[in-house]
């Protein structure tokens, strides 16, 4: 579990170090960066939900699915509640980055292999599941974090804007899909399967681009990124762990939703911050040390549960 783990960290370094190399090469330009972002927000990330969703779920694992789909709804919402008492003496603009790094977690692109390393292919479906209200909450609260600040208009624009977000109308449609068991014809699949494969590495190298102008000596010596990293990656699956409990789950069902809060600050924060001109580098800064940190504190949180 460990290597899965190592393995996952590295390869987002590796990939983030690629879009450093570009934005340094002037290969990406501010204006790509931003293009960049658009096309996966609105054509990648959409394409790899719906794919998610190709699982027929068994009789025996309905019950299992429905408590997990329960949990991270539950979850999620405790997080916002939390979230906004955490970030309270924030200034404005810090508080819509961290509160939704805090929210969101690195679940996709970690959360999958380290599922599947330890419970094999139900682990995959597991978290394909607890990534259904993450979806619905990421394109409904995380996107009104962002956009709140940019509309001039009515809330009620604002509410249309986010309801006709691609991300809400994949999941809607990824959910549909699963519940009738109705399947995409193998070109139309694979062609939306290869499709969202482009999110991980595209949003990896965005973000590298967004740290290019980042001096990594003020990262480390940054004392505050300590902090967000420690609530991040340990304060909040400690969290997550005691509602669980509370709720009285098994192990199994608790292991997984608190090791899928324990991944880093969803590098889709980063994007949103970019495309909404709010705070990327400190979003960028965050995405960079808690992946980096993460690589210590999973194991830490494991060996715990």
């Amino acid at each position: 579990m460990d290597k899965t783990i190592i393995n996952q960290v590295i390869i987002l370094f590796l990939i983030m170090l690629v879009g450093i190399f570009c934005r340094k090469k002037n290969i990406l330009t501010e204006e790509s960066t931003t293009s960049l972002s658009n096309l996966m927000l609105n054509i990648t990330l959409p394409a790899l939900i719906i794919s998610s969703f190709n699982y027929t779920v068994s009789k025996e694992l309905e019950f299992n699915c429905l408590r997990i789909f329960i949990y991270a709804t539950i979850i999620h919402i405790f997080l916002i509640i939390i979230s906004k008492f955490l970030c309270f003496k924030e200034a404005p603009d810090s508080s819509i980055v961290l509160r939704s790094s805090y929210i969101f977690s690195n679940a996709g692109f970690m959360g999958y292999p380290l599922m599947a390393g330890i419970y094999g292919k139900v682990g995959v479906l597991y978290t394909a599941i607890f990534g259904i209200p993450y979806n619905i909450i990421l394109f409904t609260f995380g996107s009104f974090l962002f956009s709140k600040k940019s509309f001039k208009s009515s809330k009620k624009d604002v509410l249309k804007t986010i309801l006709l977000n691609p991300g809400i109308i994949a999941t809607f449609l990824g959910i549909m899909l699963m519940l009738t068991n109705l399947k995409l014809p193998e070109p139309l699949f694979k062609a939306v399967s290869s499709i969202g494969d482009m999110t991980t590495p595209l949003a990896m190298i965005i973000v590298g681009g967004m740290l290019s102008t980042v001096n990594f000596k003020d990262i480390f010596k940054d004392k505050k990124m300590y902090l967000i990293s420690f609530i991040k990656l340990i304060l909040i699956p400690i969290l997550v762990y005691l509602v669980v409990t509370i709720l009285g789950e098994t192990k199994e069902l608790r292991t997984i939703c608190v090791l899928l809060e324990a991944t880093p600050a969803a590098v889709v924060v980063s994007i949103f911050a970019k495309r909404y001109n709010i705070k990327e580098d400190l979003a960028a800064k965050v995405s960079f040390i808690t992946t980096l940190l993460s690589l210590f504190t999973i194991p830490l949180i494991m060996s715990i549960l």
